[in-house]
């Protein structure tokens, strides 16, 4: 059977529900294995990475809950009792299909991506409960359901571990994330239904940074080098997607000129659908989110996610969840436009095995992710990081943009496993550093150290006001 077929594996249903994947929601409705499992695989079929893959997602989606069959699973969701795990004999069936990278995601689609051998432990206990497995089939044949076979083809061709690795998170994101919103479209429809539509209106946003930039005098030489600047890097907006550098010193305006060439990056390339800028410090964080929204204004495209924006709401179970702010639901899985978040939540989302961390994961494939002040990257993470960036920038269809002053060396080198390929966007930075200088440095005592008395001694004798600071 062909994947292109694969609705015809749910016949519609005519009797009352015999097998229970949600029980009764609000109005009384039981959502039906043959429901969830088609809504989850049509959700996955949205999220793929591409054509080429399509087969792979569909199938998870299908798989992912086929031990929901089993007699203790549906006495559980019938009476009560003890539950029964059920995600393991979706996983037993990809291993046997040699579909070890849909195993994965499957196992953990609810307890966190396992490791290797934690999950061969557990699918080694199902050998063991044969009749059970044997149950769960005479279940699903009885429920009309084909599982359909997948070709694994496409993943095997990914050459680099790492890569593989990559895309089992990308497929474990998006099943978390499938399986959450049609769980959600279940209990809570409204709920689901309140969540934000906004996507990324690329023409509209330019047009609304444009009218801010506009506001700035030309007749300064500090506006005018930012708006050569700024114009130098929009050209090169139109170079493929990849990894690209601005280095510019502070004052000169990074977080417009980036978000412009974002925007115009965007433009050249209509797969991207989202715009994460990384920050290092909530305050930096509050500062930037804040000037974003004056200047998009009443389009409601900045979502912030970090530890200060508290929404309102709740969260408990699936189904007693509610909340008032739909931006608290696009924190979930960052379906928006416009994403102001920290290095913390980025890189949690990266590598990461929870899956309330992970399902924002496949939302970053076919985005710009905007690193501002990136020389904060502690230097014990710095090589791990740009292994992961370079996976994704062979994958995930993303563009990164690294800003800052002090430009680290994050290109592959003989003793450092970086990034393939950084395009600076700023040309002959240090002509630029030079036009906006604004301190000259003096050494004190030849460099030698000097107590506090006397510093302070030395600073009176030059009668004028003075600051002083220290262990920086």
């Amino acid at each position: 059977m062909k994947f292109s077929d694969y609705k015809s594996t749910f016949p519609q249903e005519t009797e009352r529900t015999k097998y229970i994947a949600h029980s009764e929601n609000g109005k009384g409705e039981l959502q039906s294995m043959k429901q969830h499992c088609k809504g989850v695989a049509n959700m996955m079929k949205s999220f793929a990475l591409s054509d080429k893959f399509v087969d792979m997602y569909i199938y998870c989606g299908i798989i992912h809950d086929i031990g929901k069959y089993s007699d203790g699973f549906q006495k559980y969701i019938r009476i009560g009792g003890k539950k029964e795990p059920h995600a393991k004999w979706g996983a037993y069936v990809s291993i046997n299909e040699k579909l070890i990278n849909i195993a994965f995601p499957v196992l953990g689609h609810h307890a966190g991506l396992p490791n290797r051998d934690a999950m061969f432990e557990i699918l080694d206990s199902c050998k063991n409960e044969e009749s059970k497995w044997y149950s769960i089939q005479h279940s699903i044949e009885d429920d009309s359901v084909l599982i359909p076979s997948c070709d694994n083809a496409s993943f095997n061709e990914i050459e680099s571990n790492t890569t593989k690795e990559l895309f089992v998170r990308l497929l474990y994101s998006s099943l978390v994330d499938a399986d959450s919103l049609d769980t959600e479209r279940h209990f809570q429809e409204e709920l689901y239904d309140s969540r934000p539509k906004q996507v990324l209106d690329v023409d509209n946003l330019i047009a609304a940074l444009n009218s801010k930039l506009g506001s700035f005098s030309l007749t300064s030489p500090l506006n005018k080098l930012r708006t050569d600047v700024r114009l130098y890097a929009q050209e090169l907006a139109k170079e493929p997607q990849g990894c690209f550098s601005m280095t510019l010193p502070t004052g000169m305006g990074k977080t417009l000129c980036s978000l412009n060439w974002a925007l115009h990056h965007a433009k050249a390339h209509p797969n991207i659908k989202h715009i994460v800028i990384v920050l290092p410090f909530i305050s930096i964080i509050d500062q930037t989110a804040k000037e974003l929204k004056s200047i998009f204004k009443d389009a409601d495209v900045v979502l912030e996610n970090h530890s200060n924006v508290i929404y309102e709401g709740k969260g408990s179970n699936e189904e007693e969840y509610y909340c008032k702010d739909p931006k608290q639901l696009a924190t979930e899985n960052w379906d928006y436009p416009i994403i102001v978040t920290t290095a913390v939540q980025f890189f949690e989302s990266l590598f990461s095995n929870q899956r309330s961390k992970c399902r924002k994961l496949h939302n970053i494939q076919n985005s710009i992710v905007i690193f501002d002040e990136i020389q904060t990257l502690p230097v014990r993470l710095a090589e791990c990081t740009m292994n992961m960036l370079n996976d994704m920038l062979h994958l995930c269809h993303c563009s990164f943009l690294f800003c800052t002053a002090t430009q680290p060396n994050f290109q592959t080198r003989s003793d450092f496993k970086g990034i393939d390929f950084i395009k600076p966007l700023v040309k002959n930075p240090s002509a630029i550093f030079a036009a906006t200088k604004r301190v000259e440095f003096y050494p004190v005592a030849d460099y030698q150290p000097l107590s506090i008395d006397k510093i302070v001694n030395k600073i009176c004798e030059q009668n004028d006001s003075a600051l002083i600071i220290c262990n920086t």
